[in-house]
């Protein structure tokens, strides 16, 4: 699809983060036009009065299209009211600045787990499944989400919320970047780990896979708002996940295995039944209305996009 002239600004918070870097650059190459959007331009988000002064229409001036990425990300030590400052609050201020400019679409980060920890037995999340956040990070993107789709449908600024499960690349922290350490130190302290056989679903998404999906929203010329899943497909086991990773190193997977029911029960016994339900629970996610709605399809399965990530991975450890 061509880019009309003159290009497209494209508005994106978040631009220096782990999402919004390679998108600004990614945006670049497709020929749109930015506008970066720094800490120093928004000011501080979690500030009611510092929101007033800075969100504004005028910072809008121009802009076709808003990617907002900034956010507080989901980890410990972290207060709800900053959650709900940030990643609700804050998200519809912006929302209403870029409305009040005539901006012509909102798309919002939001996060899969707006519908809960643990997909239902035998299916994936789906796009018409009630919300369920299981937490104050999830609580605050759906607020966020539902007052986006309201906005909407006051206004003439269509608002798009993308709910992508883990999302995954060689810079990724968090669970991911431990499974990265993990095989490429060939298991914890050089012992392979009871992972082996989990016989779970977990659905993921690559970094590059997921850039890919806010391009196809940004080309899109039809006018549409609401709530959209993504992922990678298939949807994997923890074990397989690591297995993938492991091809993309080039190493054997440091796994042996374990009868799920007796890793999950031991975890237990030891305080990390929180940790068992990430490792063995499922959450599988099925972005079919998305794929319809924009006519996209990623160019890899989930294991190519993982294998893809550790070499990357690997390649920049050896450097």
């Amino acid at each position: 699809m061509s880019i009309p002239h003159p290009a497209p600004c494209i508005a994106i918070t978040g631009a220096t983060g782990f999402v919004g870097k390679p998108l600004c650059q990614a945006l670049i190459e497709a020929g749109y036009r930015i506008k970066p959007m720094s800490r120093e331009l928004l000011g501080d988000l979690a500030r009611e009065q510092t929101r007033r002064e800075h969100l504004v229409p005028a910072l809008f001036e121009g802009v076709d299209q808003v990617v907002h990425l900034a956010a507080i990300a989901h980890r410990g030590g972290v207060d709800d009211s900053a959650y709900d400052a940030v990643n609700h609050h804050a998200a519809l201020d912006l929302a209403r600045a870029a409305a009040e400019a005539g901006c012509r679409r909102f798309i919002f980060l939001s996060t899969a787990k707006v519908l809960g920890d643990t997909s239902p037995p035998g299916k994936g999340f789906t796009d018409s499944d009630p919300p369920a956040p299981p937490d104050a990070y999830a609580q605050a993107k759906l607020a966020a989400e539902q007052a986006l789709a309201e906005l909407a449908g006051t206004t003439a600024m269509e608002t798009i919320s993308l709910r992508p499960p883990l999302v995954h690349g060689p810079e990724a922290s968090a669970n991911f970047g431990r499974l990265l350490q993990l095989c490429r130190d060939g298991g914890v302290a050089g012992l392979p780990v009871p992972l082996g056989r989990t016989g779970n679903q977990r659905s993921l998404i690559g970094l590059g896979t997921l850039i890919d999906a806010i391009l196809a929203v940004i080309r899109s010329e039809q006018p549409v708002s609401g709530q959209y899943l993504l992922a990678e497909q298939p949807a994997l086991a923890t074990s397989d996940i690591i297995k993938a990773i492991a091809d993309g190193m080039g190493k054997p997977a440091p796994v042996f295995s374990m009868p799920p029911g007796l890793l999950r029960l031991a975890l237990t016994i030891i305080g990390k039944a929180k940790l068992a339900d990430r490792l063995l629970g499922d959450f599988a996610v099925d972005d079919a209305g998305f794929r319809r709605d924009f006519n996209w399809h990623p160019r890899l399965t989930s294991q190519e996009s993982i294998a893809e990530t550790a070499q990357t991975y690997r390649a920049q450890a050896a450097k």
